[in-house]
């Protein structure tokens, strides 16, 4: 047995939520991705930084792992506080736009079933009898030559009501409500790509930090590397230990300060982004409310 226009319409809305889910998650992945490669090459750029620091005060990669991860591991977690804040935020954007994106799979079945229903109406025995009572009063208005009888069915067919206008009414209501949801969806859209572009410029600042302290390393001629490598075995590990790895903790304590404020902005954004969608989602539907009242 076929199913009733319900259930078919269940299946259509079904069939749009899958493809919405699945676009939901490329754009997840895209989020993730873009910030991975940026982070990777950030990363590295602070890693190059250190061994190429080291290297001036004759210390190999591999004499110093243990301070070189300690760093990176500390920039790790500057560049995880930014990631986290800012994945909340696409997140809770992502979430306000499949909200929407359910209201106005909402929207098509009620239009499509009012629209039946509509059809379905025109056939009842109640419009017939409105269209009969109608065409009468009309009949009357023009063949009658009794001026109180012109006046009666007059105003009697002015205060004739057509029933379909409660149908039509809601028609253009629902798709004034689609229209709406559907522009705001493409503002949230928007809204993700900026949180993208926004992650990387804060993934982009950390590594501005470390190209501002890039320490220049000029080339050497074969006597001057070697007159470098005995100078520095001088005292070589007092002086990485204070020129290297205590100033890229100093500068890391400075990027924690940094980051730590630029983590509650994000904060802040996402909550005041997330209270203005909602309210003109509100919005939305107290205009739909007052239309078809």
């Amino acid at each position: 047995m076929e199913n009733n226009i319900g259930e078919r319409l269940v299946n259509v809305v079904e069939e749009i939520s899958e493809l919405e889910i699945v676009k939901s998650q490329i754009l997840y992945a895209k989020f993730q991705n873009t910030l991975k490669e940026n982070y990777e090459k950030n990363i590295k750029l602070i890693e190059n930084d250190f061994i190429a620091k080291a290297s001036l005060y004759g210390k190999k990669e591999e004499d110093c792992i243990s301070e070189k991860n300690s760093i990176i591991s500390k920039y790790n977690q500057e560049f995880q506080k930014i990631y986290d804040s800012r994945r909340l935020q696409y997140i809770n954007i992502q979430n306000e736009i499949q909200e929407m994106i359910a209201n106005k799979l909402i929207v098509i079945a009620n239009f499509k079933q009012i629209a039946t229903n509509k059809i379905e109406f025109i056939k009842s025995p109640t419009y017939l009898e409105y269209i009969n009572k109608k065409q009468k009063f009309q009949e009357i208005v023009d063949t009658t030559l009794a001026h109180d009888e012109f006046d009666k069915y007059t105003k009697l067919l002015e205060e004739l009501q057509d029933p379909l206008e409660l149908y039509q009414n809601k028609l253009i209501a629902l798709a004034t409500k689609y229209d709406n949801y559907d522009a705001t969806i493409k503002e949230c859209e928007k809204k993700l790509d900026e949180c993208i572009e926004s992650s990387i410029g804060d993934f982009e600042e950390i590594g501005r930090f470390i190209e501002n302290n890039l320490v220049p390393v000029k080339k050497q001629s074969f006597i001057s590397k070697i007159l470098a490598g005995i100078f520095n075995k001088i005292g070589g590990n007092s002086k990485f230990e204070k020129n290297v790895v205590q100033k890229m903790q100093n500068e890391l304590l400075e990027i924690d300060k940094d980051i730590d404020e630029s983590v509650d902005i994000i904060d802040e954004q996402t909550i005041n982004l997330v209270a203005a969608i909602e309210e003109i989602r509100e919005n939305i539907n107290l205009e739909f409310n007052s239309a078809i009242e």
